[in-house]
């Protein structure tokens, strides 16, 4: 009978060692993303900017959408005149607010790709807000992680 407690609790322990590994290994990995992602963000908007054609644009439009809460989210309509005397209306659905922060007739900057003119960034610092957010976020899940695993090793 004595053989058959140690056996178990040697099991016990053993799947709770397991957890502890996977849960930490799971930390880790979402931290790896979330900074990817942070830092991918970064970097994608560094170089729309440096290869982007800036341009003034203008809201002529304000959308509302359902949130996840089911209370309305914001984004702008923009509209823009590109080099080629080309006029562009496109939405600006990268990051949706509440409250807005545009109203109708405002003048923003925009940045277009010249390749694919209605891929645009509004230069407003938003967009790196939630890069920096991210990347920071996804650093401090994986000290998190590696704090945890050493307490195993």
């Amino acid at each position: 009978m004595i053989d058959f407690v140690a056996a178990a609790n040697y099991s016990y322990t053993q799947t709770v060692v397991h957890n502890s590994y996977f849960n930490c290994a799971l930390v880790i990995a979402i931290g790896l993303l979330v900074t990817y992602g942070g830092i991918g963000r970064l970097v994608r908007r560094a170089i729309f900017r440096k290869k982007g054609v800036w341009v003034e644009g203008e809201v002529t439009k304000i959308v509302e959408l359902a949130g996840t809460d089911n209370q309305p989210v914001y984004y702008p309509v923009i509209t823009y005149t590109t080099l080629e005397n080309e006029i562009i209306t496109t939405h600006y659905d990268a990051v949706h607010r509440r409250p807005s922060l545009y109203s109708v007739n405002d003048k923003v900057i925009v940045i277009y790709d010249p390749k694919d003119k209605r891929e645009i960034i509004i230069n407003d610092g938003s967009g790196e807000k939630l890069g920096w957010v991210l990347a920071v976020f996804g650093l401090l899940m994986l000290l998190y992680g590696c704090m945890i695993l050493r307490t195993f090793l």
